[in-house]
């Protein structure tokens, strides 16, 4: 199942992609913000790897993400794993629009054994209430 979601906020680019990828700022921002941890920060061979747990439609979700592609300002790609039954990757765009605004667009695909039980629809309505949470925060910065 994929979904995408899509605000504009109403600041520069390269300060967007700061603030939306800081993390010592997501409990000031995101919903159901519970914990952030980083497992490795790669340095050597090795990616990018972070904990999170956080609540979202009801549930305590905790996940490994894994840093994919760091083409940042402009984007970045991770995957999210829960464990074992639901994967989820997620490519996040910082699109320069003009009169210093960006297009935040979120991307996501998921998979695995409990994929089919997702339902479209409140999946889109809470990347969409994360979204706007985002830009209230960022605008009000």
């Amino acid at each position: 199942m994929q979904t995408t979601n899509q605000i504009e906020v109403g600041l520069a680019r390269e300060r967007v992609a700061e603030l939306y990828t800081c993390h010592d700022l997501l409990p000031s921002w995101s919903p159901g913000f519970v914990s952030f941890e980083v497992l490795h920060d790669g340095s050597g061979d090795m990616s990018p790897t972070f904990k999170q747990r956080y609540v979202a439609m009801g549930r305590e979700v905790e996940e490994v993400i894994t840093l994919l592609e760091d083409g940042l300002p402009h984007r970045f790609r991770l995957v999210a794993d829960n464990g074992g039954t639901l994967t989820r990757e997620t490519e996040v765009i910082f699109e320069e629009m003009a009169g210093a605004s960006t297009r935040v667009v979120i991307c996501n695909t998921f998979s695995g054994e409990k994929a089919p039980y997702l339902v479209q629809k409140e999946l889109q309505s809470y990347t969409q209430k994360f979204l706007e949470a985002f830009k209230a925060f960022s605008e009000g910065r």
